[in-house]
């Protein structure tokens, strides 16, 4: 008998590995492009600059947060479950030289398709702006 409710056991917990219950960050990891109408804003004072989001981002696992969106910044992330929020205010200079100094920015998963929206300042060399992200990814590859 003991025999026997320590194979149940051992099937149960079986099957609870292989029931969707995975790595949480695990599930953003790989290449993810940009869908149609996704976009960085960009406003000082009265101008505002709208750009069409292109290409793709690749997300890899991080060593002091959960997730890193890798590139020009490698921006960090902490997940749960399907969301993943930026790891407290990040700065980064973008390949034009503007320092991006990124408050909020967050991607919600369902499957293999995602949804963002993020917010930040930007300085210039003379001014300070607002930038914007707003827009959805699908995965393209691992």
């Amino acid at each position: 008998m003991r025999l026997f409710l320590m194979m149940i056991l051992c099937a149960g917990i079986y099957l609870l590995a292989g029931c969707g219950f995975e790595d949480s960050a695990e599930a953003y990891t790989g290449v993810w492009s940009w869908d149609s109408g996704s976009s960085f804003v960009f406003t000082c004072g009265s101008i505002t600059e709208n750009h069409t989001l292109r290409g793709n981002e690749s997300f890899i696992r991080g060593s002091s947060s959960d997730l890193v969106m890798s590139g020009t910044c490698n921006l960090r992330f902490d997940v749960t479950g399907d969301v993943a929020n930026l790891a407290g205010s990040q700065t980064c200079t973008s390949d034009e030289g503007t320092k991006n100094h990124w408050t909020s920015w967050t991607f919600t998963r369902s499957g293999e398709s995602m949804t963002t929206n993020a917010s930040g300042t930007a300085e210039t060399d003379s001014l300070d702006c607002s930038i914007s992200v707003n827009g959805a990814l699908t995965r393209v590859g691992n």
